[in-house]
């Protein structure tokens, strides 16, 4: 997830206005799948870009900015969890990343109940920059 969150913050960096990064929970039932949402209101990508998001050593930062991999590796990483995560862009109009990764049906012997219960409504936290700041 840092990755995710890193790269929507960079997205921001050329912005002088508005800047908005949305983070944003919903959590099904047991079996089902947690989604987390990220959405910045940066420039977005073009088609061609991301079809290749999620390439090793693929990024649409300028030279000596990135590597990479952060997309990469957390494509990697939900996969290894039986989830998935997707994207959702246009230029002009931000980007979401939508990460979806599968609930237990039980919790594990010996583990501690989470706060986050299958009723917990979608839940968003919005970050909002002044302009000029």
């Amino acid at each position: 997830m840092d990755n995710l969150l890193i790269n929507a913050r960079d997205a921001l960096h050329g912005r002088s206005d508005d800047r908005q990064l949305e983070i944003m929970t919903r959590a099904g039932e047991p079996g089902e799948s947690l989604e987390v949402f990220v959405r910045d209101n940066g420039p977005g990508m073009t088609l061609a870009e991301q079809e290749r998001i999620f390439e090793p050593f693929y990024t649409t930062k300028e030279p000596g900015k990135g590597t990479g991999l952060g997309l990469y590796t957390c494509h990697q990483i939900m996969q290894q969890h039986g989830g998935q995560i997707e994207v959702v862009s246009s230029p002009g109009q931000g980007t979401t990343f939508i990460v979806r990764l599968p609930l237990a049906t039980q919790m594990p012997a010996g583990a501690v109940a989470d706060s986050v219960s299958p009723a917990t409504p979608r839940q968003t936290v919005q970050y909002s920059r002044p302009s000029g700041t």
